[in-house]
């Protein structure tokens, strides 16, 4: 579905996954940080009128100009996901449910409006999932970038060992998560020296990727209580596309993830995928079902990386 097609009525649900790169738009003049930002003010002036003034000072109160340009294309992205229910841009206003989750409540008390988002942005790209029409339904995604932080992981690693870098992060990670990349080898067998650090540090992203869709469909924060109650087990990264240039951002390999537990239980209401994008990004979507629905129908697909000149700013404008 692209921004320019009209959602579907609620007898016939649909999923919308975009994906933006924010890396190549409104390039500044180099300055000092806080500088590149109020650049925005200019070279990204018809992105931002179309923002309130709140949203406006939210983007425009980072520090760096990455971070900013993510903030924008986010808001920019939960608005046109309202704008496909026709609903016009300046009533694509977002809210936030109890939990802090961003949401759309309509102005009319008895609009039909069924719908459900979520947004990630990391390493330049912004991410978009979306349930329309199944009441109920609860959907999240998550962006990790396997090389953002690699000369410090690796750094890391050769000091103190792989083990100990996972150890870093284990408050947030189920014990089962931790003793598995521990001891499993990327290749399902028990792990020895030797084994490629950049294979378990894609895996470990990976882990960490569908963590946090998962998380962010409940609408909780990442100190959750219940954490370290949910397991996503068997993990095993998305390949990327072999041959692929730096710049590309071509879909590689998708993995179905169905192992999860929740309280020692098995999860059998949520689907959950997670895609290579390009040689280092992976995406993952997440998607809770409600119990009357039959789950075989609804099914999660291809990232659709979006035009941002085309696909969202022009439609925007023409629905202002």
């Amino acid at each position: 579905m692209t921004p320019s097609q009209k959602a579907l009525s609620e007898s016939n649900p649909k999923i919308v996954q975009w994906f933006v790169d924010t890396r190549p738009l409104w390039p500044v003049q180099q300055a000092k940080p806080r500088d590149e930002v109020q650049q925005l003010k200019t070279v990204a002036s018809r992105a931002l009128s179309l923002l309130s003034e709140s949203e406006q000072a939210s983007v425009l109160k980072y520090y760096h100009l990455k971070d900013a340009k993510m903030s924008l294309v986010s808001h920019l992205l939960k608005r046109l996901i309202i704008t496909t229910l026709d609903i016009p841009w300046p009533r694509s206003i977002v809210s936030r449910d109890s939990k802090g989750k961003p949401c759309f409540i309509p102005e009319d008390c008895g609009s039909h409006v069924v719908l459900d988002f979520n947004v990630s942005h990391q390493a330049g790209l912004v991410s978009l999932i979306a349930v329309i029409g199944l009441q109920g339904a609860q959907v999240g995604t998550d962006i990790v970038c396997a090389n953002e932080r690699l000369q410090q992981d690796t750094t890391h690693i050769s000091k103190h060992g792989f083990e100990d870098w996972v150890d870093m992060h284990a408050d947030v990670l189920a014990d089962s998560e931790v003793r598995f990349m521990k001891t499993v080898s990327v290749d399902g067998q028990p792990s020895a020296l030797g084994t490629a650090v950049d294979k378990e540090l894609r895996r470990f992203y990976a882990v960490w990727c569908l963590r946090e869709a998962y998380v962010k469909m409940t609408g909780d924060a990442l100190l959750a209580p219940w954490l370290k109650e949910l397991e996503i087990r068997d993990v095993q990264a998305p390949a990327a596309k072999e041959g692929l240039d730096s710049d590309s951002l071509e879909e590689g390999e998708v993995v179905r993830q169905s192992s999860n537990y929740f309280q020692g239980e098995v999860v059998t209401d949520v689907k959950m995928e997670l895609s290579a994008i390009g040689a280092h990004y992976m995406i993952a979507g997440s998607i809770r079902i409600p119990q009357d629905v039959d789950s075989a129908g609804v099914k999660l697909g291809k990232w659709q990386k979006l035009d941002f000149e085309k696909d969202v700013l022009k439609i925007a404008e023409a629905t202002s």
